[in-house]
């Protein structure tokens, strides 16, 4: 199964909320991690370096802006911030809704666990319960023997 933290260049560009182009030329920049992957050996990048890339990003754009606009354009800046502050929002969202398929995913894996442990104790018991009958197995190996 392929971790969930390695998406194609197509899904990251979606869930994140840019274009593809600008995903794949963070790649070229070696800005962020990829690998190609699967059969098609498809360019996949990490979503949390993908992300991480833009809140530093954000951080940094949200610096600058603060720095050279606190003098007279008090306003612009509030501006400039509200935008960096949605971003980030969007960014937090975006993890939210990661971590709670994961945890959905993590729910369903738990099940299928023990399943699968209910039907190996099933198995377990019914290879008993052949192996101690006399007309079974055991009694066909004791003929062999003698």
């Amino acid at each position: 199964m392929q971790s969930e933290e390695w998406l194609s260049v197509a899904q990251a560009a979606m869930q994140i909320g840019k274009t593809r182009q600008a995903i794949e030329g963070l790649v070229r920049k070696n800005q962020i991690e990829a690998k190609p992957m699967g059969q098609r050996k498809t360019l996949h990048v990490h979503l949390p370096t993908l992300m991480l890339h833009y809140a530093k990003k954000s951080n940094a754009s949200f610096d600058k802006i603060v720095a050279s606009k606190s003098n007279n354009l008090h306003n612009n800046a509030q501006s400039d911030a509200t935008y960096e502050c949605k971003r980030l929002a969007d960014l937090l969202a975006i993890s939210e809704r990661l971590l709670a398929k994961t945890e959905c995913e993590l729910h369903k894996e738990r099940e299928r666990n023990q399943t699968l442990q209910n039907e190996l104790i099933n198995n377990m018991k019914e290879i008993q319960a052949f192996l101690r009958k006399e007309s079974g197995l055991t009694s066909w190996i004791r003929t062999l023997r003698k």
